[in-house]
């Protein structure tokens, strides 16, 4: 069943844009792609109820806004391609325009994970040097070895502007909270968050690391919207349910976790250099896929 703020939404725009909007979802509930589960991404269009842009909750102008672009990027398509950079530029273009969250109601430090070997590359070259990451990338240097050099000879200082938290402009962040996590447990952890290492099915092993950074040394802390998950379906649009500051779970969204791990906290704030990391990443672990 649709939210409220969708119904609101496309029951707003003119008929022309209502049958662009009709032709585009029908389109993507029909994308057949292993590893895209297309009518989840349809059903999380309609459920998205945090998409406000500077609107309060409720307010559907910015998704109707939103839903026409979605629209009038298909209609314009004239190849499966172009319909599908088209729908990839609609989000690009309403990232961090989820609904605002207050900077005091979250914990004063925010964490992030990733799988990117090619970001442990980077950090052991910043730290350790090229002949470093020589060994690395030719596997003469293994991944725990790496973490505990990397961790002997941190500094953020050694890191460039050119280092981002994400490539997007969004980036997904979660932080300790009243639940727990399993965090030395790499699959598991990874199923919690339902992170986009998981659609890497018969990639063979997985690393996962985690970093931690400041709330305040990064900006922009917003509900997390269909249009910062962009193609990744295994996201979950928060509850439409008005925040309350005291109903705590109510000021940011969940993860739709795998399996029978417990849903975790997540936002989305703006991209900041990787340098505001406050202490050496930290090997998770190893998982197969």
């Amino acid at each position: 069943m649709a939210s409220q703020l969708y119904t609101l939404a496309q029951g707003s725009l003119p008929r022309p844009d209502q049958q662009r909007l009709t032709e585009f979802e029908t389109w993507l509930s029909d994308i057949n792609e292993p590893q895209l589960d297309s009518a989840r991404l349809l059903a999380n269009v309609r459920d998205e109820c945090h998409l406000v842009g500077a609107g309060n909750f409720g307010d559907p102008n910015e998704l109707a806004t939103f839903l026409k672009a979605c629209g009038q990027a298909h209609l314009k398509a004239t190849s499966e391609f172009q319909r599908r950079t088209g729908y990839s530029s609609a989000c690009s273009g309403f990232e961090l325009k989820g609904l605002g969250v207050e900077q005091a109601s979250f914990p004063a430090g925010f964490i992030r994970y990733s799988a990117s070997k090619t970001l442990v590359a980077t950090m052991v070259e910043r730290m350790l040097g090229k002949m470093a990451r020589r060994d690395f990338d030719s596997g003469l240097m293994s991944v725990e070895d790496a973490f505990n050099r990397i961790a002997v000879y941190w500094s953020a200082a050694r890191l460039t502007d050119a280092e981002m938290l994400a490539r997007s402009n969004a980036v997904f962040a979660t932080f300790e909270h009243d639940g727990t996590a399993p965090r030395d447990a790499a699959r598991a952890l990874a199923d919690a968050l339902a992170l986009p290492v998981l659609l890497r099915v018969g990639a063979g092993e997985e690393i996962l690391f985690e970093f931690s950074y400041q709330r305040d040394s990064v900006r922009g802390y917003r509900f997390p919207t269909v249009a910062d998950a962009g193609w990744f379906h295994l996201f979950q649009p928060a509850p439409e349910v008005a925040p309350d500051p005291a109903e705590r779970h109510t000021l940011w969204g969940w993860t739709r976790p795998l399996g029978g791990q417990q849903s975790q906290p997540e936002i989305v704030h703006e991209n900041a250099p990787l340098r505001v990391i406050d202490s050496a990443p930290r090997l998770v672990g190893r998982m197969t896929l």
